[in-house]
């Protein structure tokens, strides 16, 4: 089982995830990973879309997404595909922090 707060956290990292890769990133395959290991969940959503371009400001979704991780004292990072697409991971620690 996992902590409430990190379940909820996981989820809707996850949603916002999907949500925004059919909105905006006009892609035609998507995954989602979860893992377990070293003391942290990790979810790993990419997609083979446009991407995110260097000029395009970052809306609310990813922030929300960015505040959700670090609020469980996580974190969040948004990388490109390769050779195209997004890459969202977050990293949440299953036990608080000390």
């Amino acid at each position: 089982m996992l902590p409430p707060s990190i379940e909820e956290a996981a989820f809707r990292i996850a949603a916002e995830s999907l949500t925004n890769v059919v909105r905006h990133s006009h892609a035609n395959h998507c995954a989602v990973h979860l893992q377990r290991a070293n003391g942290d969940l990790r979810v790993q959503v990419s997609d083979d879309g446009w991407g995110l371009g260097v000029d395009q400001s970052q809306g609310h979704g990813l922030d929300s997404m960015r505040r959700r991780a670090t609020d469980v004292g996580g974190s969040l990072t948004i990388d490109p595909a390769d050779p195209t697409g997004t890459v969202i991971t977050a990293v949440l620690p299953l036990e608080a922090p000390a």
